[in-house]
């Protein structure tokens, strides 16, 4: 049993590495392309696209606080892939389509037998998500765009980010999740890393750090979650 956590902790730490570099590439170049045209720009993009990644990974994160079962945790990840990936809020227009997609969303938390509240800010989420698009969507125009070949190449370069992100997001949360998770586990004594264990998991969350500036600006949750794990895995190292 402790083998199975412990492998499920290292991977957990090697998805978010992996995860939250190639977010932090993908934003990289989005921004490199706002910047071309101007800095007000670039900020303001980042800011929104900041936003949005801590929306996304928060969700489960904040409802574990909550909710202990882990098989409602299982379907706390269900629905954020549902949301990300079926109703695709990113590309909500209308008040209409926005509507019936916060109401898709609270539909499968109570298929899945979840509290009212994961429906809730579920459609929060939803509302979050498209309507900073909708807000980038404007930002990207002129006047603040000035050359339309411009204020197009920029819109799509924001949707692609996005698509090109969406399953990073996604397991960005699974694994902070997992991590936190396994590290409340191990600090209530259910079990033990061994000193290499914890020394692997370390350099891992350490490069965390220090490749994905992006995880800097996950929310208060995720940053303690990392740090609390980096400071778990130090004294074997030590000693």
């Amino acid at each position: 049993m402790e083998q199975e956590v412990t492998a499920g902790l290292l991977c957990a730490a090697r998805r978010l590495l992996k995860s939250a570099v190639h977010v932090e590439q993908q934003l990289a170049r989005t921004l490199h392309m706002c910047d071309r045209i101007s800095q007000p720009l670039c900020r303001a993009v980042a800011a929104t696209l900041t936003k949005l990644i801590q929306d996304v990974a928060a969700m489960p994160l904040i409802l574990s606080e909550t909710i202990s079962d882990p098989q409602a945790l299982r379907c706390v990840l269900v629905v954020l892939h549902h949301v990300l990936v079926d109703l695709r809020p990113d590309e909500i227009k209308t008040a209409a389509r926005l509507q019936a997609a916060e109401e898709a969303a609270h539909q499968l938390c109570r298929r899945q037998h979840l509290p009212l509240g994961v429906g809730v800010l579920a459609a929060i989420l939803v509302d979050e998500i498209a309507t900073a698009f909708q807000q980038l969507d404007r930002v990207l125009q002129p006047p603040y765009v000035r050359k339309e070949h411009n204020s197009i190449i920029l819109r799509r370069r924001v949707s692609l980010f996005f698509r090109r992100v969406r399953a990073d997001l996604f397991a960005l949360a699974f694994a902070s999740l997992k991590l936190s998770v396994c590290m409340r586990a191990a600090a209530e004594g259910c079990f033990a890393l061994r000193h290499g264990d914890k020394q692997l998991l370390r350099r891992l969350l350490q490069q965390v750090q220090a490749k994905a500036r992006v995880m800097v600006d996950l929310n208060d949750m995720h940053r303690q979650s990392l740090l609390t794990a980096v400071q778990m895995a130090a004294p074997q190292i030590r000693s």
